[in-house]
């Protein structure tokens, strides 16, 4: 049987499930970084989610479900080079 992944660009309204997504994700890293629970038992948000729907050139959040299902996210941030960065001076 096959499995059925979809990587979806996430529009706004997925905005609050990344956020969701992101408690497990900050859990998991919890034991490299130094990072606990607030006093409402959830991990800090991320500081520049908000960015990803404002900076639409640069930055791109995705959703990835499985089957159906929420199964994780991607928040992608475009960084240029010091050539490309050089280049558009230059033009």
């Amino acid at each position: 049987m096959p499995i059925d992944f979809k990587l979806i660009q996430a529009s706004q309204e997925y905005k609050d499930v990344i956020r969701n997504l992101m408690q497990f994700y900050i859990y998991d890293f919890s034991e490299y970084v130094m990072c606990d629970v607030e006093e409402d038992g959830l991990f800090a948000a991320y500081p520049h989610l908000d960015d990803y729907w404002k900076e639409k050139n640069h930055k791109f959040p995705y959703i990835i479900k499985k089957d159906g299902k929420y199964a994780g996210f991607v928040l992608v941030r475009f960084i240029e080079s010091d050539e490309e960065v050089q280049a558009g001076r230059d033009r």
